[in-house]
Formats: structure tokens, C-alpha cells, sequence
């Protein structure tokens, strides 16, 4: 009876996690299951970029999940894959070295177009910004990439086009990381109410941050706010604008917004034109 009733709960999360509007509202949850998500997506915008670059085009995966997934979605069975900590952790480096598919360095290749694709979920968030430098050291400078974010960033994937305009050598220049500190994940809050947080981008440094509502602009923050902790925390952090990367914002909400939870996001530009959307968390509007 115990198994029966074991195999019933198996099989109903599975069911569960199938389902996008499901799984979506447990994108704030320590159960989420990013193993499960996104690949469809992933797999279409992969194809949009592939479709907008040059013939011959190489797809590049950042870990050997991603490079797994697109080979399987892509019908290539031959997409390298750069080092990774995951390769290591899961034993697949030795069988990437066996199999010609650990991807060489960028010199190597640097004429040949390629696509990188990465999971940014695929690290802790207090590693990702090691994981950004380390990437730099094995291709150079990131290009402003393409986000997807998936169910409201809870799996987050970004692809950068390297093409002979992306140099393979200097400082190195990545996405943005932020961080909102109120209100909270899962914080209740009035109709009108204030966000505070930080933000910044290796290499460039950011110009504006706008704050998110369901996908909708609600706030222009006000960025540059001194906050000298942030580059104590990220030691490695280059951004030119350090320390003055802390932003607050005042959301006065329309009345259409209903009272219930919602999704709050940010918008983050950089000092060079790129943008890119930060993931969302919820809150409840009384």
C-alpha cells in the first residue's frame, strides 16, 4: 500500500512540473524543478539566433546539461561543451575528453561564428559571478546576450552571439547581477510601496534600472546610490561604477492592479545599450 501510494505521489509531481502554469507558481519555491524546465524554450530561441547568424555557425554549451539538452532538441549529438563545475561534479568531463567534445579554446575557433549557450541557474548565485570570469578566461569578453527567462527567471539562460567582432582577449565584461532587498520574496505590500536593492554589469556598469510589475514598468529607480558592500561581497566585480551601484524606487500602483500575488521584477540597462530582465520574485498586494 505505502509503494502504491509512494508511486501515486511520484508520478503526480511529475505530472505536475509538466504542466507551465503549474509549475510556474512554484518559481519561488526550493522545490522548483529547473531540471525539468525551460529546454523547450531554450531550444526555440536557440534556433531564432542560429537563424539570424551566419551559415556554419557553431552552437557552443556551457555546461553538459545544456549541451545535452540542445543536442537532443537540435538533432546534433556534437555540441561542445565548455568546463564547467557541473562537468566535474556529475562525471561527464572525462567522458566530454573521450568523446572530442570538450570545447577547445577560443583561439582556436575565434573565426569560426558560434552561439554560446549557458544556464545561469546552473551555479550557486554567490558563484555565478566566478562563473562569468571564469567564462571570460575561455572566450574572451561576454557579449550583451539574449535572456530567457522561465517561469518569471526561476530557470534563466542566456545566449551570446561570438562572432570576429567579439574579441577573445580583454577586460572582462558580463551580465548584469542584482539583487532587490525589499521588499522580500513573498513580502505583502500596499499599493504603494518602496524597493531598494543593487545592481551593476562587469566591464560597462549600468545606466538605469527601471522596477517591474507583471512584466510592466512601474517605477524608474533611482540608481547610483552609494553601497560599498556590494563590491566588499563581489571582490572581483570590475564595474566602473562601484560603489555607487545601490538603487531605490517608490511603486505607486494603477488602480487596475488587483489586490493578490504578482511578480516583481527589474529592468536593468547598461552603459552601452544593452538590456537585459532580471528575474522576477513574488509579492502579495493587499
Amino acid at each position: 500500500m505505502g509503494t502504491a501510494a509512494g508511486l501515486v505521489a511520484v508520478l503526480g509531481y511529475y505530472v505536475a512540473v509538466s504542466v507551465p502554469d503549474l509549475r510556474a507558481r512554484t518559481a519561488a519555491e526550493k522545490w522548483y524543478p529547473s531540471n525539468f524546465a525551460g529546454w523547450d524554450e531554450l531550444a526555440q530561441a536557440t534556433r531564432m539566433e542560429l537563424g539570424r547568424m551566419p551559415e556554419g555557425t557553431r552552437v557552443v554549451a556551457g555546461s553538459f546539461k545544456v549541451g545535452a539538452e540542445l543536442g537532443f532538441a537540435l538533432g546534433d549529438p556534437r555540441i561542445p561543451v565548455l568546463d564547467h563545475p557541473l562537468n566535474h561534479k556529475h562525471g561527464r568531463a572525462p567522458q566530454l575528453n573521450l568523446w572530442g567534445l570538450q570545447a577547445a579554446p577560443r583561439s582556436e575557433w575565434q573565426e569560426v561564428p558560434a552561439l554560446l549557450v549557458m544556464a545561469s541557474s546552473d551555479v550557486p548565485y554567490k558563484d555565478l559571478l566566478k562563473r562569468y570570469h571564469r567564462m571570460c578566461d575561455m572566450v574572451g569578453p561576454l557579449p550583451p546576450p539574449r535572456v530567457v527567462n522561465v517561469d518569471h527567471g526561476s530557470q534563466r539562460f542566456l545566449l551570446f552571439r561570438l562572432d570576429a567582432s567579439v574579441p577573445a582577449l580583454g577586460t572582462c565584461t558580463t551580465p548584469a547581477m542584482a539583487w532587490v532587498d525589499s521588499p522580500v520574496s513573498g513580502a505583502t505590500v500596499g499599493r504603494d510601496f518602496q524597493v531598494a536593492g543593487w545592481a551593476f554589469r562587469d566591464g560597462v556598469g549600468l545606466e538605469r534600472v527601471e522596477v517591474l510589475l507583471d512584466g510592466a514598468v512601474v517605477a524608474e529607480a533611482n540608481y547610483g546610490l552609494e553601497n560599498p558592500g556590494v563590491a566588499d561581497y563581489w571582490q572581483i566585480s570590475n564595474d566602473p561604477n562601484h560603489p555607487r551601484v545601490g538603487f531605490t524606487a517608490t511603486v505607486r500602483l494603477p488602480g487596475e492592479v488587483e489586490p493578490g500575488r504578482h511578480w516583481l521584477g527589474l529592468r536593468l540597462h547598461g552603459s552601452d545599450g544593452a538590456v537585459e530582465t532580471w528575474r522576477e520574485q513574488p509579492v502579495e498586494v493587499r
